[in-house]
């Protein structure tokens, strides 16, 4: 899936995409009473089809074609005439085109990002153009246990090249990463690690040790398997002594506070966060190997570092490398601050080399790929894939494409900012476990070559398995397109995820990928890689610090962008089935005009012609309260059809009395349906359309309600009567 291809850090679930444009598209029996004249026939025919949505909406139902066949039938039998294009314009990872084409609907996808559109063209348009395809490499047998149908043949050729530009890789560079000799029974092992400790120099001016910048000197944890390092003093430098035994209490703790403040372990001076940092903006921290990580079978050893395994480490950076300046952005992006301002600071020079490799020889490789493709009848065209060939060279190309990104995917456990987790028996954590770039002081620099967990194999066997299992054949086209800018989209069906305000900063984060993909397809798609880093200026996001830390202006130029995209997002949209827009809804706290991101959005679909029917709550891990989750913000799918032009207009003393009467309603249905968690949530759709349904509500003075003082009005009802639900469930809003 396209988890298994390549971080992304916001995606809708699968089946809740599955789920969404299966509704979307089946209509209530209630619009067909020729067909259900009986309320009892109505009934029964929605209690079927909201059993089916239901099933759709399990992750299991992914491999169920059976229920998949039933589905397209049933979309089939509803839609008017054409079947509508499904459309996303922010395709993110690409669950949006990945679901529609399992449910049989052509896709038209953007984003302004390229490694978004490139994570997506992989999942999305290269098993639409190469489905049902016999590999092209020349061994009989396959080398993937999969039957070979829908994308499983370009998945078994991705498989096939991968294998081969990882061995040549390891002809080639190989010597850098030696196997270790077990110093009890001299038996030699794969390394699958190494552990390593920034250093600096102490402050002491009578002390001439490099202190190690460790967070911990725990290697293992787990019972009976533990492991640490101890530091030695010798001739005033520190060596590393391992230890197979429990860690004795008080011997583990060099980072002695939040922030980057370490002891040292000869005189015992303590670092300042500011020495730290000065030393790194300074270019003077260094690292030092500690430990050894190797796995005799199933069994993982810590072994102290070797003279062999040090200078195997010590390898010189290649001419050239992707370069690119990370973000002036400290609360979300820490490295910058202690003098790792490079993209290519972010890799010891090993990896360095390994990845500039890989890269290189995956395109050396694409000519070979091309020769074999003519020879299995592919047309020798010279038709290139972004120009929508079908031939030997666009097949090449695709496998070209998926090999990058594996290769991009595998960056995530393929940097100095993996940290080693010591609370089990050890294992490399990747870098972006959540949304942001901490600083990591004692890192894990895994064996890209052994086979395990961080090494390309295994994540080349994650990829190709999870595009051989990807739905083919069915038309979907790709692009870096701006989302505000104008497009040719018309009567589509959208469904989407709006970037969500300032709580992920996609593009900062991207260029992390970005500048290693440019690295390895700039030849292919020029105009998506012809910048040193991402688009920022056109990003649909509020970060202050981009704006000199104004927040204010951030916030403008946020609404503009909103209100493009949304302008374009109406034009496209279908008159005959609704949109559905993901964001964050948040319980507003604002006051008069002063807009939170939640009330700039329900202004924004309104003023576009927008009507909101309904909203729902994204699959999600709860918070521990109701008022946690609800003033952090809920993820919500909004349902949205354009205004009906013959909408009526009433009274403010109208729309009041309709909120207080239908209010109530709403709650009482959707407290039997929904988790107690997910009650406002979903509540606030259906108590907008209140609003929305109507072409205008004026106010006492002729003046027309704003969407924003609507919003206001329904919100304080809801908190009059939804403490109730609350306290009867036990949950309490604490």
């Amino acid at each position: 899936m396209p988890s298994n291809l390549h971080i992304w850090w916001s995606r809708t679930p699968l089946a809740v995409e599955r789920s969404i444009l299966f509704e979307s598209l089946v209509d209530d029996p209630a619009e067909h009473p020729e067909l259900f004249p009986e309320k009892v026939q109505q009934r029964d025919e929605r209690d079927r089809l909201l059993q089916m949505a239901g099933k759709l909406s399990e992750v299991e139902s992914m491999g169920d074609q059976d229920l998949l066949e039933k589905a397209r039938r049933e979309i089939q039998r509803n839609v008017v005439g054409k079947t509508p294009l499904v459309y996303d314009p922010f395709a993110g990872s690409g669950t949006t085109p990945v679901e529609a084409h399992r449910l049989g609907l052509k896709t038209s996808s953007s984003d302004l990002n390229a490694v978004s559109t490139m994570i997506t063209t992989l999942v999305s348009d290269i098993p639409s153009r190469f489905s049902n395809t016999v590999p092209v490499h020349p061994k009989e047998e396959t080398t993937l246990p999969i039957t070979l149908s829908y994308a499983a043949g370009i998945a078994e050729d991705i498989h096939y090249y991968g294998e081969k530009v990882e061995k040549e890789a390891y002809r080639q560079i190989g010597s850098l990463y030696p196997k270790i000799i077990h110093p009890m029974d001299g038996k030699e092992l794969e390394v699958s690690a190494w552990i390593w400790a920034r250093t600096v120099k102490c402050p002491n001016p009578t002390c001439d040790c490099n202190i190690p910048l460790s967070s911990s000197y725990d290697l293992a944890k787990k019972k009976g398997s533990e492991a640490w390092v101890e530091p030695v003093i010798e001739n005033g430098s520190v060596r590393f002594c391992l230890h197979r035994k429990p860690h004795i209490e008080g011997k583990g703790k060099p980072k002695v506070a939040r922030t980057a403040v370490f002891k040292c372990p000869v005189c015992g001076q303590i670092t300042t966060d500011s020495y730290v940092k000065e030393c790194g903006i300074n270019h003077k921290i260094s690292s030092q190997l500690i430990a050894v990580v190797a796995d005799d079978e199933k069994k993982r050893l810590y072994l102290e570092v070797t003279p062999e395994q040090k200078s195997a480490a010590d390898v010189k950076a290649p001419e050239k490398v992707p370069h690119g300046q990370l973000p002036a952005f400290a609360r979300r992006f820490s490295p910058p601050s202690f003098g790792l301002t490079d993209y290519a600071d972010l890799f010891t020079n090993r990896q360095l080399k390994f990845l500039t490799t890989m890269l290189d020889i995956a395109k050396e490789l694409q000519p070979e790929i091309e020769k074999q493709a003519v020879k299995r009848g592919y047309e020798d065209d010279g038709i290139s894939f972004r120009d929508g060939g079908h031939g030997a060279l666009a097949y090449a190309e695709a496998i070209r494409i998926g090999l990058v990104v594996t290769i991009s995917k595998l960056l995530d456990r393929c940097s100095n900012l993996c940290s080693w987790d010591s609370s089990g028996g050890g294992s490399v954590r990747n870098v972006f476990s959540r949304a942001a770039m901490p600083m990591i002081w004692d890192f894990a620099e895994p064996n890209p070559f052994n086979g395990a967990s961080g090494s390309f194999s295994n994540t080349l066997e994650r990829t190709c398995t999870a595009i051989a299992a990807l739905p083919a054949g069915i038309e979907g086209n790709t692009i870096v397109a701006d989302a505000a800018a104008p497009n040719d989209i018309r009567d589509a069906l959208i469904s989407t995820e709006l970037p969500y305000y300032d709580r992920a900063a996609y593009q900062e984060l991207s260029d992390f990928f970005y500048v290693w993909m440019k690295y390895g397809l700039e030849d292919l798609y020029p105009n998506y890689f012809s910048a040193q880093l991402t688009s920022k200026a056109e990003d649909l996001t509020a970060f202050p610090y981009r704006y000199d830390g104004d927040r204010k202006q951030a916030d403008a130029i946020y609404d503009e962008k909103l209100k493009a995209v949304f302008k374009n997002l109406y034009e496209s949209a279908s008159d005959e089935y609704p949109s559905t827009v993901g964001f964050i809804y948040k319980v507003s706290t604002s006051s008069e005009d002063d807009l939170d991101e939640w009330e700039a959005f329900v202004t924004t679909v309104c003023n576009a012609g927008f009507s909101v029917t309904g909203s729902w709550p994204l699959g999600r891990k709860y918070e521990s309260s109701i008022a946690l989750a609800e003033s952090r913000g809920i993820p919500v799918t909004v349902v949205l059809r354009k205004k009906d032009a013959s909408a009526p207009q009433i009274t403010r003393r109208t729309f009041v009395a309709e909120v207080k009467r239908e209010i109530p309603v709403i709650l009482s249905e959707l407290s039997r349906e929904v988790n107690v968690m997910d009650l406002r949530p979903s509540v606030i759709g259906r108590a907008l359309n209140i609003y929305t349904r109507n072409k205008q509500v004026l106010n006492a003075d002729g003046s027309c309600m704003k969407p924003y003082e609507a919003s206001r009005i329904i919100e304080q009802e809801i908190d009059t009567l939804i403490h109730t639900y609350y306290e009867k469930s036990n949950q309490g809003c604490k």
